[in-house]
């Protein structure tokens, strides 16, 4: 019913006794009551399940909506998980192949490669590592930590030169390891010596690169021991002498080089340029006087090997001639050598002077020849008129005088002669009055008449060895 039921009144029916209408009545109303209540909790039912029923339709819309979003989150999962399979996939490849390349790349360094991770574990070797530890190879696998392997080369005897204590050793390699530094040597159990070259990476790790460099000791010392005998061969040149190599870099020097540039030694080692020496050297006054192109024309004739002649001022301020010459080393260098050819040119301007000497002295032996042969006949002849002369007569004096005079000019002539002849001198005793007499008689007819000479000469002979003619 859409409403409650009444409740009944039989009062007024006239039916049976007033108390079973009562009875008849409260039966109805309580019959009634349950009816309305019944009807109520149905009506709230029926509100219940309205309810329910859209709940569960609301719930099965959430259902439908969560499955399909769930279908969807399932496909894109499955799509992502592909694609990140095949990303995985793909970076393993790559991976495989970068690391193939690495142990390639590892492979062909002819040095021993060896790399550790941050807790000291080994990581990676190459071959030539490998034969580096032969007594202890079976020991190099990954993970393996470096200093029972480092302990386990030093008992194998791999490892040569270690002095003293053989822990202190181990605790200082381990110390250097830790803190990379320079490279350093180490020698080998062969007496192999290798340039150790130790870095850090990245992640903490380190690489270890153990190059072979006993050829390159060999040479040195066989390099040393070339220089030293090189050294010793200039030291034995009395001269300066200066090497240079292609690169127009000092390379050796002799100490006879170095004195003559004492006050500029400091400068003077090798590796020094051509041009700073030269232009270091120039500044300092070491040439003198020069002009601003000087040091430029220095090294142009440097170049082209021409011997130079240059004057030097030295620490005592005196000046010396200086002779270079240069010459090209098989290796494209270039060797000069200097001398002091001041006493040199001295010597030769003497011979000079003695050559001119030699010249006039034989230009004056052909003067007095030709003039004895013209005094031959005036002495002839003036001898003979004298003797054919009374002694009275007035011309004999003139005469006499001019037989005086030839004999005189004979004398002189002989004199030259004997100067200008080259044999040995012959040796007299003559009184060296006469000698003194002769020539200030020759001077005082050769001097400008402006000029006075005075002679004194003693009474008693002055007698001497001297060359006659």
């Amino acid at each position: 019913p859409e409403r409650p039921y009444a409740p009944m009144n039989l009062s007024r029916a006239g039916a049976g006794t007033e108390d079973e209408l009562h009875e008849v009545e409260d039966a109805y109303n309580q019959m009634a009551q349950r009816l309305s209540s019944y009807h109520e909790a149905v009506r709230y039912r029926e509100e219940e399940l309205s309810r329910l029923n859209v709940d569960l339709e609301v719930k099965s819309v959430e259902q439908r909506v969560t499955a399909e979003a769930i279908r969807l989150a399932n496909a894109s999962l499955e799509e992502r998980v592909e694609q990140r399979t095949r990303e995985l996939t793909q970076a393993k490849t790559d991976a495989e192949s970068y690391l193939t390349q690495l142990r390639t790349a590892i492979e062909a360094i002819s040095a021993g490669f060896v790399m550790f991770d941050a807790d000291e574990r080994l990581v990676l070797w190459n071959e030539a590592y490998r034969r580096i530890s032969s007594k202890t190879a079976h020991l190099l696998v990954p993970g393996i930590k470096l200093e029972p392997l480092l302990r386990a080369r030093v008992k194998a005897g791999e490892i040569a030169n270690i002095a003293g204590d053989v822990e202190a050793w181990i605790q200082k390699r381990l110390w250097r390891y830790r803190n990379p530094g320079e490279p350093w040597e180490g020698v080998t159990d062969t007496g192999a010596v290798h340039l150790i070259q130790e870095q850090a990476t990245r992640d903490g790790g380190r690489i270890i690169l153990r190059t072979d460099i006993t050829a390159l000791k060999d040479n040195e010392k066989r390099m040393a021991e070339l220089h030293a005998h090189l050294q010793g061969a200039l030291e034995s040149i009395t001269a300066g002498v200066i090497i240079f190599d292609k690169n127009e870099k000092i390379v050796a020097f002799n100490d006879s080089f170095r004195k003559a540039v004492l006050p500029f030694s400091a400068r003077l080692r090798p590796g020094v340029s051509l041009e700073e020496w030269v232009s270091h050297i120039s500044a300092q006054g070491h040439y003198g006087d020069v002009d601003p192109d000087f040091v430029a024309e220095r090294i142009r004739k440097f170049r082209n090997l021409e011997t130079v002649e240059f004057t030097e001022r030295w620490s005592d301020d005196s000046e010396h001639l200086i002779m270079a010459r240069h010459y090209r080393t098989p290796d494209g260098g270039t060797f000069i050598f200097r001398e002091d050819v001041t006493a040199h040119k001295r010597i030769e301007e003497r011979l000079r002077h003695a050559q001119k000497l030699e010249a006039l002295g034989n230009l004056a032996g052909g003067v007095a020849h030709s003039l004895n042969n013209l005094l031959l006949p005036i002495m002839a002849l003036s001898k003979l008129t004298v003797d054919g002369l009374p002694s009275a007569s007035p011309s004999r004096p003139i005469l006499e005088k001019v037989v005086e005079a030839s004999l005189r000019a004979k004398d002189l002539v002989a004199r030259v002669l004997a100067f200008s002849r080259q044999d040995a001198p012959r040796k007299a005793l003559v009184d060296l009055r006469a000698v003194v007499s002769d020539a200030v008689r020759l001077a005082r007819s050769s001097i400008p008449p402006i000029i006075h000479l005075e002679s004194g000469i003693v009474a008693q002979p002055v007698p001497v060895m001297a060359d006659t003619p």
